[in-house]
C-alpha cells in the first residue's frame, strides 16, 4: 500500500515546479538603463528590454486589455516593474504594478504627453489580489520623456489605485 500510495504521489512532487515566463529577447537593462528613483518600501524595481518585439494591445471574452509579444526588427519594448512579496508559495500574496511602451530601435529622444502616450503604447498594470481594480490599463495622463540619458515617467492612472507616478533612469 505504501509503494502505491508513493508511486501515486511521486509524479506530483516532480510535477509542482511550476511553469517559467521565458521571455525572447529580453534583457535587464541594467547593463544600459539604471534606475534612478527609488522604489517603496518592501518592493524590487527593475527595467527590462525586450529587443525585436512589438506590443500589441489585445483584449480577451471580458473585454479586459492585455500586451501580447511579438518578434518585430526595428522596435523594442521597455518594462519597468516594481515587485513586493512576490512569495512562490502564496498565489494572491504578491503586489507588481509596471509600466510599458514599445520605441523604435533608433530613438533616442523623446517627449510625449497624455494623448500623444497612445503612440507608444504605454500601459500601465496593476497585478494583486484587487477585486475589480487589477489588470493592464491604458495610460491616458502623463509623460514620457527621453532625453540626455534620461528617461522620466510620470503617468496618473484615474482607472484604479498606483503607487507608481515618477519613475526616472539613465541609460
Amino acid at each position: 500500500m505504501k509503494k502505491l500510495l508513493i508511486l501515486l504521489v511521486m509524479p506530483f512532487i516532480f510535477n509542482c515546479n511550476g511553469t517559467k515566463k521565458v521571455t525572447e529577447n529580453a534583457r535587464p537593462l541594467s547593463e544600459n538603463l539604471k534606475p534612478l528613483s527609488e522604489c517603496w518600501k518592501n518592493a524590487v524595481c527593475t527595467f527590462e528590454v525586450m529587443e525585436n518585439t512589438t506590443m500589441t494591445i489585445d483584449r480577451d471574452d471580458a473585454n479586459i486589455l492585455y500586451p501580447k509579444f511579438e518578434k518585430k526588427e526595428g522596435v523594442k519594448v521597455i518594462k519597468y516593474r516594481a515587485a513586493e512579496n512576490e512569495d512562490k508559495m502564496h498565489v494572491d500574496g504578491h503586489y507588481i504594478e509596471e509600466i510599458l511602451f514599445e520605441v523604435g530601435n533608433e530613438v533616442t529622444e523623446l517627449n510625449l504627453t497624455d494623448a500623444d502616450l497612445a503612440s507608444v503604447k504605454m500601459l500601465f498594470g496593476r497585478h494583486c489580489f484587487c477585486k475589480g481594480a487589477a489588470g493592464y490599463f491604458e495610460v491616458r495622463k502623463g509623460s514620457l520623456v527621453m532625453k540626455d540619458g534620461k528617461l522620466t515617467i510620470d503617468i496618473q492612472n484615474e482607472q484604479v489605485p498606483q503607487r507608481l507616478e515618477i519613475v526616472t533612469g539613465a541609460f
